[in-house]
């Protein structure tokens, strides 16, 4: 009984590590993204809370106007930077992985000039 019980421990332990992907990391620009969503999001709610005030009757239409103009001055370069990051990543996406064959798709390492599973000619590495 003990013996089934640890062997089929053994084997879920050996599947887990087998067929269990890890989460990919996250790329430098989610990284820096993620402030700036979540800033993004407090501003917009703060503009919505904003009008919502106005539309009560709580803020005069002089009140509502320079404050809606400084939460939009402040939204400005959030969005601004989001937009440079989303740019970054998008590059980075399209731009294929070092030591990547153009022929047949294969990632080899650094050091290889030619493709390991095709033979084909890499992009030379610029030497300076």
């Amino acid at each position: 009984m003990v013996a089934s019980l640890c062997i089929l421990m053994s084997i879920a332990a050996l599947a887990f590590v087998l067929f269990v992907e890890p989460d990919p990391a996250p790329s430098e620009a989610d990284v820096l993204m993620a402030p700036l969503v979540r800033k993004k999001e407090i501003l917009y709610e703060n503009l919505r809370d904003l009008l919502f005030e106005f539309r009560m009757g709580k803020l005069s239409d002089t009140d509502y106007q320079e404050s809606k103009r400084v939460a939009q001055a402040e939204l400005v370069p959030v969005l601004s930077a989001l937009e440079e990051l989303n740019i970054k990543k998008m590059r980075e996406e399209a731009t294929p992985p070092k030591g990547w064959c153009a022929r047949c798709s294969h990632t080899n390492p650094d050091e290889n000039t030619f493709c390991g599973n095709c033979g084909a000619p890499l992009k030379s590495k610029k030497r300076k």
